[in-house]
């Protein structure tokens, strides 16, 4: 029997569901098809919905648009805790909006950027400025 997998369709509805749920406070989207029109669904959430403390969105197809929209949105939000973006594939344009973000955001306890595609170097050398 094949899985249902979410798509960005499906995420628009969820989110709209969730802006007025102040009873859900995480949400594992891991192993679907959210790009980055997805991520965007994902960021107004954050702008809204001030419950949340945990957000997966491992392994999607998320690439660095969808990353800087959603470290973005993390500017103003104080109540995630843990994102987990691994398998996205932000690359390093992406990434640095994610190092931008934590010099803001005091509240993000864990964020997981492993396999996104950043060349560590480059990227450490640049976040460190």
């Amino acid at each position: 029997m094949p899985v249902e997998r979410i798509t960005n369709e499906d995420f628009l509805a969820l989110s709209k569901t969730l802006e007025k749920n102040p009873y859900i406070n995480g949400l594992d989207l891991r192993y679907n098809f959210i790009s980055d029109a997805g991520a965007y669904y994902a960021a107004k959430l954050l702008q809204k919905q001030h419950n949340f403390i945990y957000l997966n969105l491992m392994f999607n197809d998320i690439g660095p648009k969808g990353g800087k929209l959603i470290a973005k949105a993390l500017h103003k939000n104080t109540t995630l805790k843990y994102l987990r973006m691994t398998g996205n594939k932000i690359e390093n344009k992406g990434g640095m909006c994610f190092a931008a973000m934590l010099r803001i955001n005091s509240s993000l306890e864990k964020l997981d950027l492993g396999d996104t595609d950043l060349v560590s170097k480059l990227f450490m050398r640049k976040s460190l400025r």
